[in-house]
This record gives C-alpha cells, sequence and structure tokens, in this order.
C-alpha cells in the first residue's frame, strides 16, 4: 500500500470515517476478548496474537483521536510531510499550535473510549496506600543523632497508622503492617481474577454470537476467493 506523496489543503475527518474508526476499535477488542476465550477451546499459548491486537487497537485508537481532532477543526501547525499526516503527528502539530496561542482540544468521548479507559485501569492499584490526607510522622528518634525521626508513620489499612515509621517500628506495629500488605495482594489478586474471568465470560459470549450469526460466509470473503 503506497501512500500519497500530497498533503490535503485542509485537514479533515468525515462524520462516516469517524463511525468507521469507532466500529474498528469495538471490532478489534471484539477479537482480544475472543482470543481470550479461546485459550479454553485451543491448547495454545496466545500471548503474541493478545501483545498484536493490543499494538493495533492502540494505533486505531490514536487514528481515532487524531481524526476527531480534525473533525472540530482543531489548529494544526504546518505539515511536516509532504503526504497525509500520521496520527501521531496530527497530536504533536496541534501542540505546535496550542504552544503558539491556539486553544486546546481534546477528541471526544465515545463509548469505546470508556469501555478501554475501564479495562486498562489497574485494579485496587493503591496498594499500600489507599488512604488520602495527610498522614502523621514517626514519634522514634534516629539513634545516632538523637532527633525525631521525619519519616511517616506506616499505614496499617482502616484508616489506621503505627506510632512509627517501618524502621523504628514494634513487632506488634510491624506484624499488623505485613497483615495489611497480605490484604491488599490479595485483594489484588482477586480483583484480577475477577476481571480475567468477566473478559473470558464477554469473549464466550462474543463466540457463541459468532457461530450463531455465521450461517455462511461473508459475500466478501467468497468474492476475494473466486477472483
Amino acid at each position: 500500500m503506497t501512500e500519497s506523496n500530497y498533503a490535503p489543503e485542509v485537514d479533515s475527518a468525515s462524520p462516516l470515517g469517524l463511525q468507521i474508526l469507532e466500529e474498528l476499535r469495538v471490532l478489534l477488542l471484539e477479537c482480544q476478548l475472543v482470543v481470550i476465550s479461546l485459550a479454553d477451546e485451543v491448547d495454545l499459548n496466545f500471548e503474541d496474537c493478545l501483545g498484536g491486537l493490543t499494538a493495533v487497537r492502540e494505533l486505531v485508537a490514536q487514528a481515532s483521536g487524531a481524526a476527531s481532532l480534525m473533525s472540530q477543526n482543531a489548529a494544526l501547525d504546518s505539515s511536516w510531510s509532504t503526504g497525509p499526516s500520521r496520527p501521531k503527528a496530527i497530536y504533536a502539530r496541534h501542540t505546535a499550535a496550542v504552544n503558539a496561542g491556539a486553544s486546546r482540544l481534546t477528541p471526544n468521548t465515545s463509548l469505546i473510549g470508556t469501555v478501554e479507559a475501564r479495562l486498562e485501569r489497574l485494579p485496587h492499584s493503591d496498594l499500600s496506600q489507599n488512604y488520602s490526607g495527610s498522614r502523621p510522622g514517626c514519634t522514634g528518634f534516629v539513634a545516632k543523632t538523637g532527633k525525631r525521626c521525619t519519616n511517616t508513620a506506616i499505614y496499617l489499612g482502616a484508616g489506621s497508622f503505627a506510632q512509627h515509621c517501618y524502621s523504628h517500628c514494634t513487632p506488634g506495629e510491624r506484624q499488623r503492617y505485613r497483615d495489611h500488605q497480605d490484604r491488599q495482594n490479595q485483594a489484588l489478586e482477586d480483583s484480577w481474577l475477577e476481571r480475567e474471568e468477566l473478559l473470558r465470560l464477554v469473549g464466550r459470549n462474543i463466540i457463541d454470537d459468532w457461530v450463531q450469526n455465521r450461517g455462511q460466509q461473508p459475500p466478501w470473503l467468497i468474492e476475494l476467493a473466486e477472483q
């Protein structure tokens, strides 16, 4: 496939183009969920397949975002190539225009974008720091200087802190800290397992839908096979 040698006079994206890019993102995620579930049917390691699909999904999402910016007539710096800009170049050109004084725009939100963001979010990612707010200081003293320790006290979960940092904490405080870590690690593992099970279930539903609705080969596939 060759690229155009001429840059467009105006960088634009049609409503149909935006719609197709969104649909492509949905289909790629659909394929990835199917591959996750396919491991139940085929004894193969699909890590390379999943990695490839993830990479393509990221590229298409970037293209979708760039097209969204163009559809909003986002300010763009002059093109740095003779042909149409790549998606990442659209972002860079918009950033350059913003740095020159233009208003910054962001890609429009979409349902597939929301779903992708939620899937990428780590469950219970804030393991031992699931507390917001000021943290008390350690009440211990540095042995060499005799001065008050400047470290924060260790967090024990449920909004409570020990009296000391890890270096100065008592055996009881240290055990409570370890117990909290164990609970948080178990919660993280459980969350990952729950999410993986959800993805496998969704993938299985997609597979069932494919099998049920694919009574015959699509016409375009037959047409290409007969060429």
